[in-house]
């Protein structure tokens, strides 16, 4: 897993896209540096070095930096967790429950303005009710 180059041939004249798609390199650099810091699965090893070649194709395809963005995180959000996640090769470096948070942030905060209380934080009706 080798952080992505910037390459002349991404270039596409127009200065704010270039800058857009210099920021979505670097974002991934970023990624692959964090999970260097952790022991990982191979699983996330093989998953960041696909999100790198398949920018890569894109920014040479002369994509626009969000629909390139939309299709990493589509990527994502498809592959994690990790066949690998929580099980003995598991290796809890914080990809997957990254992921897990993201998914089901939305949910609490719905739950919340809801007011709708968790199962475990329910009081009890008391006897006197």
């Amino acid at each position: 897993m080798r952080p992505l180059r910037w390459k002349t041939r991404y270039l596409t004249g127009d200065q704010e896209t270039d800058l857009r798609h210099r920021e979505l390199v670097d974002c991934l650099n970023k990624l692959v540096q964090a999970v260097r810091q952790q022991e990982h699965c191979q699983e996330v090893e093989d998953m960041l070095e696909d999100l790198s070649r398949l920018t890569d194709r894109q920014l040479l395809d002369r994509r626009r930096g969000a629909a390139i963005a939309e299709c990493l995180r589509a990527e994502l959000r498809d592959r994690l967790p990790l066949p690998a996640y929580d099980t003995n090769a598991c290796r809890k470096c914080g990809v997957c429950d990254l992921a897990a948070r993201k998914v089901t942030e939305p949910l609490r905060e719905t739950a919340l303005c809801l007011h709708l209380e968790e199962t475990s934080q329910r009081k009890e009706p008391s006897a006197s009710a």
